[in-house]
């Protein structure tokens, strides 16, 4: 793949912009928030935890997402990953 080809993303919580394969896609249904990289609906994009914490202390993930977010089911996304030892979300 060239530079020409490379799918970028930004990512919601530290507004970097870096190649789709190296971040997460999140979305927001009725599961709640869940991480899915080819699932239908709106998602966005995330480096790791600490970009997720960030996107939910600044509201990114509403405005992104444009509903109303359960902030619960954002912390229960992140505990998740935390709890499965990895950095990145």
């Amino acid at each position: 793949m060239t530079s020409t080809e490379l799918r970028l993303r930004t990512c919601i919580g530290c507004r970097q912009r870096r190649e789709q394969d190296k971040l997460f896609r999140c979305v927001y249904g009725d599961r709640g928030a869940v991480i899915d990289r080819n699932g239908a609906g709106r998602g966005v994009w995330l480096c790791g935890v600490e970009c997720a914490q960030q996107a939910l202390q600044t509201g990114a993930y509403a405005k992104a997402w444009r509903v109303e977010v359960d902030r619960n089911d954002i912390e229960e996304m992140i505990r998740s990953q935390v709890c499965a030892g990895t950095e990145r979300v």
